[in-house]
C-alpha cells in the first residue's frame, strides 16, 4: 500500500466529490483592538504557516478571513492557504457585530453554494470569532446573531 499522500488528490488540486471543511476567522479590527492588532496579525500568520506545513490539512481545510469594524469584508476568500497570501489587517473604526454577522452569513451561503456547485462534499462551516469585547454602539447584536445565524 502507498503513502497517505498517494491516497489524496494532488496537493493544490480539488477533485469532484472531495470532502472539504470550511473555516472562517472573523476578526475585530476596530479601534479598541489597538493593543491587540499586532498579536492578531501574528496569530493569523502562524495559523497560515501551520496549515501550509501539513499538506493533508491544506488539502481538506478551506480558510477564509474576514475583518469587521463598522463595516465587514472578506480579506482572504475561502480557499487553500497554500494558494493564497494573507496581508496584515489594519485598524479601522467602531465595532459593529451585526454588520459582521450579516456579512458572515452571506459569505458562507455563497461559498457553500460554490463548493457544492463544483461537486465537493462540504462539512458544516466552523467560525472563529475574535474580538476584544462587546460592541457598545450595537445594542441589537444579539438579536442579529440569533436571526441571522
Amino acid at each position: 500500500m502507498g503513502s497517505e499522500r498517494e491516497l489524496l488528490p494532488e496537493h493544490g488540486t480539488t477533485e469532484q466529490g472531495q470532502l472539504v471543511m470550511p473555516f472562517y476567522v472573523l476578526c475585530d479590527v476596530s479601534w479598541s483592538m489597538f493593543n491587540d492588532i499586532v498579536k492578531l496579525n501574528e496569530g493569523l500568520q502562524q495559523l497560515v504557516r501551520a496549515i501550509r506545513a501539513e499538506p493533508i490539512v491544506d488539502d481538506v481545510a478551506r480558510i477564509a478571513v474576514m475583518s469587521f469594524s463598522d463595516t465587514a469584508r472578506v480579506v482572504l476568500p475561502l480557499g487553500q492557504t497554500s494558494e493564497s497570501t494573507l496581508q496584515d489587517l489594519p485598524l479601522e473604526s467602531g465595532t459593529n457585530y451585526s454588520t459582521a454577522f450579516r456579512a458572515l452569513k452571506a459569505t458562507i451561503d455563497e461559498d457553500i453554494a460554490d463548493l457544492k456547485k463544483r461537486g465537493l462534499k462540504v462539512f458544516r462551516p466552523c467560525v472563529f470569532f475574535l474580538s476584544d469585547g462587546e460592541p457598545f454602539n450595537d445594542p441589537d447584536w444579539k438579536r442579529t446573531f440569533i436571526n441571522t445565524l
